[in-house]
């Protein structure tokens, strides 16, 4: 795929070619051409399949950031220095490429002697695809400190940290805020309009027992026996004022030791339960009504041309039996190559063991049992609460900031484009094109204490492709930001009066030309594409060549 960026900031063109010969099993018969007639060319308007828009071509391309543990990245790699492994088999690295912050250079480096015949430039400007960027807030179990700090950060960067070419939204778990812009003032307005919206108290349903969401979720799901008694505990001393967890007698009068797991046929016992299956309900459908935004705002990132980024904001919520929801958001992004950062609100979390002063505590003295399981739980707390965003991050190839109070510096590190990042290309093996997903690993050849940011893994395309797949190639490669560099082309256009004008140039010395009785058949398929700056398609044509060559003009 070519592209290039007209003298009109806001607007791109996109050029894609296709060989559609022999090798993906077209057929020019010469026999229904008449004698003289061994190019044919046609040319019609360009409209894009209705299909999700992703992007995938024989070249692999995997952009890797090195950065050290500071956040900062490291530049003066070479192509010697990386490693790539799909699905634990190694690659070699067919294509390199530099790109700095001020500008992207693309330094080619193909080793494969299969695409020898065809050396690029040592050195050719590339321009970076638009970047799309869904700021995205978790206001649902976010509280208002924690939301208005990181309005704070997020003002910050949109002032400092955005390029030049960037379209940003605003969405929360309550709903989209703003669509893709590039005008600054209307994002900033966009998150000074966001606000809290809890839909489940982090105290739970009643004051006494306290039963926090967390809790409820270790109650009814994971069935921990030092919960129940806990919330048990409390519940008695609620009821007689005083703490009566630790009787030695049952309800039919027979001696237990102290400390034992409460009767399950006591009634208090079940009233506990009861109260927490209804307290992890009500936390579950709204933790699941925050995974189905967050899979929302990637729909909507999927559709986007370019680079696609997600920065997931929030304090952190339940995601345990969510794995389903989850996974299916995972999915979404890794089909559509949208990554995904997150940013913990909180911060550098340090909560002293005690129950909030807002809210009403324990009538008389806390049971021992109930202090015990409050002040044991409470990082594991954090850690659960804060295990979606990690997932997100992880499976993405994306960025988790947590434990740190700066979240401007957070902000600046997951939105901000690195001062330099490489890109590295690999032909997959003829095994690996069978439509599954394949886990990619990038490493440095030295061994440095270096963190590595790449994607984690790539959909291959089906070898079989038929001529549906091979339009949603093409429809791929117009609307997305990866490059094949199977054969040597070029681009040029001009822009002037009432439209574009522009020149494809293919050197078709490298093409295969299979034999069709006594032809030397191919066919290109030549796409240019018009988008505005919110990568909207406004206008294209499709060109087709079908050459249908004797051996003398071959």
């Amino acid at each position: 795929m070519l592209n290039a960026r007209p003298p009109v900031p806001a607007v791109l063109v996109y050029g894609a070619i296709l060989i559609a010969g022999g090798a993906c099993g077209i057929a020019v018969n010469a026999q229904e051409r008449p004698p003289l007639q061994e190019v044919r060319v046609s040319a019609k308007p360009y409209v894009p399949s209705a299909v999700t828009l992703r992007v995938q071509s024989d070249l692999v391309e995997v952009g890797v950031v090195v950065r050290n543990h500071s956040g900062e990245s490291i530049s003066g790699l070479k192509k010697e220095d990386f490693q790539i492994r799909d699905q634990g088999n190694p690659r070699d690295i067919a294509s390199f490429a530099v790109e700095t912050a001020a500008r992207s250079a693309r330094i080619a480096g193909r080793t494969d002697s299969a695409r020898d015949a065809s050396p690029p430039a040592d050195v050719k400007e590339a321009v970076r695809p638009p970047r799309f960027i869904v700021l995205f807030f978790e206001d649902f179990a976010t509280n208002g400190g924690d939301l208005k700090r990181a309005q704070i950060a997020a003002r910050r960067f949109v002032n400092e940290g955005l390029d030049g070419g960037d379209l940003v939204a605003v969405s929360a778990s309550s709903g989209n805020v703003l669509d893709f812009t590039a005008d600054k003032p209307k994002v900033l307005a966009a998150i000074d309009k966001l606000r809290p919206h809890p839909r489940a108290s982090e105290g739970g349903q009643v004051s006494c027992p306290r039963i926090t969401p967390y809790q409820a979720y270790l109650i009814t799901a994971e069935y921990d026996a030092r919960a129940l008694k806990a919330a048990v505990d409390e519940a008695k001393a609620c009821n007689t004022g005083g703490n009566e967890a630790d009787s030695v007698y049952t309800n039919q009068g027979r001696w237990k030791p102290p400390g034992s797991p409460p009767s399950p046929d006591d009634p208090v016992v079940q009233m506990v339960k009861g109260q927490a299956e209804l307290t992890w309900s009500q936390a579950r459908i709204v933790s699941q009504g925050t995974l189905e935004a967050v899979g929302g705002a990637v729909e909507a990132l999927a559709a986007k041309p370019g680079r696609r980024l997600l920065l997931l904001v929030s304090s952190g919520f339940l995601s345990g039996t969510l794995d389903r929801e989850k996974d299916r958001v995972i999915n979404q992004a890794l089909h559509a190559g949208v990554v995904i950062n997150a940013l913990d609100a909180k911060g550098l979390y340090a909560e002293a063991p005690v129950r909030p002063f807002n809210e009403p505590q324990t009538a008389g003295v806390m049971p021992l049992s109930t202090f015990q399981f409050e002040a044991s739980k409470l990082n594991v707390q954090i850690f659960t609460a804060n295990e979606a965003m990690s997932d997100f991050a992880q499976s993405t190839g994306g960025l988790f900031f947590h434990n740190n109070n700066d979240l401007a510096s957070g902000f600046h590190l997951l939105g901000s484009l690195p001062e330099v990042s490489y890109m590295l290309g690999f032909h997959p093996a003829d095994l690996a094109a069978e439509g599954r997903y394949h886990k990619l690993k990038v490493n440095l050849t030295a061994s440095k204490p270096y963190v590595i940011e790449a994607r984690p893994g790539y959909f291959a395309l089906p070898a079989d492709a038929g001529p549906q797949d091979r339009r949603q190639m093409l429809d791929r490669e117009v609307m997305g930001d990866s490059t094949s560099r199977d054969f040597p082309a070029a681009a040029a256009y001009s822009a002037g009066g009432p439209g574009v004008k522009v020149q494809i140039h293919v050197d078709i010395k490298t093409l295969p030309f299979p034999k069709r009785g006594d032809r030397r058949v191919q066919k290109l398929e030549f796409v240019v594409a018009l988008l505005d700056a919110k990568g909207n398609l406004v206008a294209a044509k499709e060109g087709t060549m079908d050459f249908a060559l004797t051996d003398a003009t071959y």
